[in-house]
């Protein structure tokens, strides 16, 4: 007949008059690591959402800085524009005169031959 000597954990992991207290203490040994795996999980979140907020910020500076950018711009090519179009309402002017000019000479040569030849 074969017998074996058990260490005395073994013994006393076996031989325990109460096997619901063992598996009480594994149940509270999860639950601690678990509890300790969801504080450091929500460490985690709390780190990134504070990241992501100051990404967040930095990204709506950094669209403030581009915008205010672009209607200043906006604003240059509109002063551009409006000297444009003031130049060159000037020159129609100067050249619908011009043309006015050249049609009273025209008449008045047309004029001046028709006397001529009477």
């Amino acid at each position: 007949m074969l017998t074996f000597k058990l260490s005395t954990q073994v013994q006393w992991f076996f031989f325990r008059s109460d096997p619901a207290a063992i598996f009480k203490e594994r149940e509270e040994r999860i639950r601690e690591s678990h509890a300790d795996e969801i504080k450091t999980y929500q460490a985690k979140i709390r780190q990134l959402t504070e990241r992501a907020k100051v990404v967040a910020q930095e990204h709506q500076e950094e669209l403030d800085i581009e915008r205010k950018r672009r209607v200043k711009e906006l604003q240059e090519q509109s002063e551009d524009h409006k000297i444009t179009v003031e130049t060159i309402r000037r020159d129609y002017m100067v050249l619908v005169d011009r043309i006015k000019e050249l049609k009273d000479l025209e008449s008045d040569a047309a004029i001046e031959a028709r006397d001529s030849s009477k």
